[in-house]
């Protein structure tokens, strides 16, 4: 399961993720696709459901998209944006 790290406020601006690392002192904008795998980022969702859930809403090569996909998560979790566990989040 991925999910976006506690730590990190962000807010959605004209549909582009505009993420806040307060610890790291940085900014972060996503465009498009990258807002929607942090929306997607929920604790619930495999990377593999991800790039599926991709590859359907945006209709574009497959291979295309999975590479694109694990390229955006790599830098998102090298930015500790992200983190990846076994368990999913139990919001009960």
């Amino acid at each position: 399961m991925i999910k976006n790290n506690k730590g990190i406020a962000w807010r959605l601006i004209d549909n582009q993720a505009v993420i806040v690392d307060l610890k790291g002192n940085t900014t972060h904008i996503f465009n498009a696709v990258a807002t929607r795998i942090w929306e997607l980022a929920n604790g619930k969702n495999r990377v593999s459901d991800i790039v599926e859930k991709i590859y359907q809403e945006y209709e574009v090569n497959q291979g295309k998209v999975e590479k694109d996909c694990l390229k955006c998560i790599h830098q998102m979790r090298k930015n500790a944006l992200v983190i990846l566990s076994s368990n999913p989040v139990d919001e009960g």
